[in-house]
């Protein structure tokens, strides 16, 4: 982390929010939260607030970046908050994730938060709590189900983009398809993760090859068809024999993408 940087995240920024009212508590995600952060590494900052400031936060209102550009459009992320994202002359891209003691959901990945100031011990908290939560088997029975259908939905998007000749909706689903494959080969018997990389040899395990890592298609017809056979394929497999799905989710898994594979060929 550059200087410039940390004097901001650990002074400026935390001095800036004891400032102002309904402001609890501030943590940092991602790679920075867990050290691994490199030269192209976003900043993910997770700010605890009441409901006022979230409802600020809904309109897009925020003026807490040094040398600001603009933000995109407002979103909210179940997982992680509402989102806005930043791009900054001094840091590039900022994302801040908004989030009240009523909105923190349980999560796995809350424990790559690192607390940056916590004046109250709130957030230390909620994010404990969150954790806890998080390994309750009804929660993540849950999330894998919502994962399963979340992939399905977005892959018979991606076919019938494809047969409609919408080939740029269909890279858009396919690549939303293929990271939530990713993530569930990388995740195990954990939840499906945000960002998932397989290693070579778990791709070798599934009879991929390292160079679909980075294979969504952008040629041809042909090459995305071909990608949503082999997706098609994984989900199913992953789907069908996850004891944590639900039998009615691991049916219509096996009947659509089974159709699917047909129509495909």
């Amino acid at each position: 982390m550059n200087v410039g940087l940390d004097h901001w995240l650990c002074r400026e920024l935390p001095a800036e929010l004891a400032r102002r009212p309904g402001f609890q508590g501030l943590a940092i995600g991602g790679s920075h939260g867990t050290g691994e952060a490199d030269e192209h590494s976003d900043l993910d900052l997770f700010v605890l607030v009441d409901a006022d400031r979230l409802a600020e936060a809904l309109r897009g209102e925020i003026d807490l970046v040094p040398e600001m550009i603009g933000t995109d459009q407002v979103r909210y992320l179940p997982e992680f908050g509402v989102r806005i994202a930043v791009l900054s002359a001094c840091f590039g891209l900022v994302e801040f994730f908004f989030l009240t003691e009523a909105t923190v959901v349980p999560t796995p990945l809350r424990a790559k938060n690192r607390l940056l100031w916590d004046p109250c011990g709130r957030f230390a908290a909620l994010l404990a709590s969150s954790l806890r939560a998080a390994r309750d088997p009804a929660v993540v029975r849950r999330h894998r189900n919502a994962a399963a259908v979340d992939f399905l939905i977005g892959y018979t998007s991606a076919v019938k983009s494809l047969r409609r000749g919408h080939y740029g909706a269909c890279l858009t689903r396919l690549d939303r398809a293929r990271n939530l494959v990713f993530n569930a080969l990388v995740s195990g018997d954990q939840w499906w993760p945000t960002h998932g990389v397989p290693t070579q040899e778990t791709l070798a395990a599934v009879g991929l090859w390292t160079t679909f890592l980075d294979t969504v298609p952008t040629a041809d017809p042909a090459s995305a068809r071909w990608a949503l056979l082999v997706l098609g394929r994984l989900g199913r497999d992953l789907i069908t024999a996850d004891p944590l799905c639900s039998e009615a989710v691991q049916r219509h898994a096996a009947e659509t993408l089974a159709n699917t594979a047909r129509d495909l060929t």
